[in-house]
């Protein structure tokens, strides 16, 4: 721990949390941390020397199934862009890059997640750089204030929090961030060292703690006193109380680990018993004796030589267990994200299935909601501008629409039941139209389109019943001729 100060200790709750993270991290950063932590996730078996254990351990790899899980879920999530809804057009250039390392607002958004879903929840701080003309003049000249940007957290980089009162509804009044900085050497132009810093933030400001001083190197304010509250927005997927969670899978953690180390010891043995042992009864000379494959053996009458194999029904119980396993994780992971489970289900267990896969991701895709909006509410007041709003998508389904669920639509569309913009709409959320399609511009093509077919329409209408009316001028005549020359016609036949 760097210094001796109490601002580097982490707090008896934030703690608490280490031992599941650890877990998470431990599957999620893959097989050389295993490996670099074989201590405690592939421990030495008893009379087991070094060197065994060594070369047992090279051999050990991490199946990512709760990673790529977490993956999958998040891809599902943000699997639509995010869109971004009225405020300033200052915003359609702010979400290209939100970091101010050029990550989307999409990129950003799915990394934040996957944070979340891998330690129970994580953290964005809005920032900006100082409001000076020199900082001002790295972004955007036309904007009056300056460019605020995110900075990513995750919950083991928390080191502590406080809260003005005890009162459920107490805002937070300090927060403790742990995070490393690159230095570069002074005295040479291409060595550089990192160091640990510590920042502690209070509403509308901070303190930054370098590592080994215990006095803070740096103190500033949020958007030049604009911000009163801490930046500081949380994303929670399996909320335990203020600032804490539990991961969301970490019961599926476990299971992977047991699923590593015994895929270790098959993969250990079955190296072992491949390389086949030669016994040789009742020779002496077996010092100079060569095997292998391209050699034979000249035995003395009365000698035997033959080699030592394995019995395979063990490794059929190692790959039993493995299966099992497997089978657990399929079980416990939400079905969808998993893949096909290895049992047959009926229908109606797969809607049960789909509809709690749908339903917990509706909530973290509600909570990510939330939390952007509150992003970008924090932003606008470092830019000065009228923040917009966050909309994210929660068809998580992949099915398209059917010919005739087009056809239903375009006729409630064209008989004026349905508004074009939620036609537009249900035919893009339907894989119909293309992610890509701007809907408002749409909307406007289809109407202008929809008035000039009308008018054409209400034109010829027009014209069709004026020519029945002429038509009927010119018979009308004619009637009138002959009926003034039947007296004529009755004189003559007299």
């Amino acid at each position: 721990m760097p210094g001796t100060a109490s601002v580097w200790n982490r707090s008896e709750a934030s703690l608490a949390m280490v031992p599941r993270q650890q877990t998470m991290a431990a599957v999620c950063l893959g097989t050389d941390h295993l490996r670099q932590n074989k201590e405690v996730y592939l421990p030495q078996e008893i009379r087991e020397d070094d060197d065994a254990w060594e070369e047992r351990v090279k051999k050990a790899v991490l199946t990512p199934y709760v990673l790529r899980l977490i993956e999958n879920a998040a891809g599902i999530v943000l699997r639509r862009p995010i869109e971004v809804n009225g405020g300033d057009d200052y915003w359609k250039d702010f979400i290209k890059d939100v970091d101010g390392l050029g990550s989307s607002l999409n990129e950003f958004a799915k990394s934040y997640l996957i944070d979340a879903m891998r330690d129970g929840h994580s953290f964005t701080l809005v920032d900006a750089p100082p409001n000076t003309a020199a900082n001002r003049t790295l972004y955007d000249a036309r904007v009056t204030g300056i460019r605020p940007y995110f900075v990513s957290y995750t919950a083991p980089q928390c080191y502590g929090w406080r809260q003005a009162s005890t009162a459920p509804y107490s805002p937070l009044s300090q927060v403790r961030l742990i995070s490393k900085a690159v230095i570069p050497e002074e005295t040479d132009d291409y060595l550089e060292r990192t160091i640990e810093q510590m920042r502690v933030i209070y509403p509308g400001r901070y303190e930054l703690h370098s590592e080994g001083e215990l006095i803070p190197v740096e103190r500033g304010t949020y958007g030049s006193g604009k911000v009163k509250e801490i930046p500081l927005v949380t994303l929670y997927t399996n909320r335990r109380g203020m600032m804490m969670s539990t991961p969301l899978l970490i019961d599926l953690a476990y299971i992977n680990l047991a699923h590593y180390r015994a895929q270790a010891d098959r993969l250990h043995s079955i190296h072992i018993a491949a390389m086949q042992q030669l016994i040789l009864e009742a020779h002496e000379n077996s010092d100079f004796l060569i095997a292998g494959v391209n050699y034979a053996l000249r035995l003395d009458p009365g000698n035997k030589g033959y080699y030592l194999q394995t019995d395979a029904a063990a490794y059929q119980a190692q790959k039993e267990l493995l299966e099992d396993l497997e089978q657990q994780m399929a079980t416990l992971g939400v079905t969808k994200l998993v893949g096909q489970k290895m049992v047959a289900e009926s229908e109606g267990a797969k809607r049960l299935d789909q509809a709690q896969a749908n339903s917990t991701l509706a909530l973290i895709s509600m909570e990510l909601e939330r939390c952007l909006n509150k992003m970008f509410e924090l932003a606008g007041l470092y830019a000065g501008k009228e923040p917009p709003e966050i909309k994210l998508d929660r068809d998580f389904d992949f099915s398209t629409l059917l010919g005739q669920d087009v056809s239903v639509i375009g006729t409630l569309h064209k008989e004026g039941q349905l508004p074009t913009k939620e036609f537009v709409q249900i035919l893009k959320y339907g894989e119909i139209l293309p992610d890509s399609v701007d809907v408002d511009r749409l909307v406007t093509d289809i109407d202008n389109k929809m008035k000039e077919i009308a008018d054409k329409q209400e034109k010829a209408a027009m014209q069709k019943a004026a020519q029945p009316q002429s038509r009927g001028s010119a018979n009308g005549g004619r009637t009138d001729q002959i009926r003034r020359r039947e007296p004529a016609l009755q004189q003559q036949a007299r």
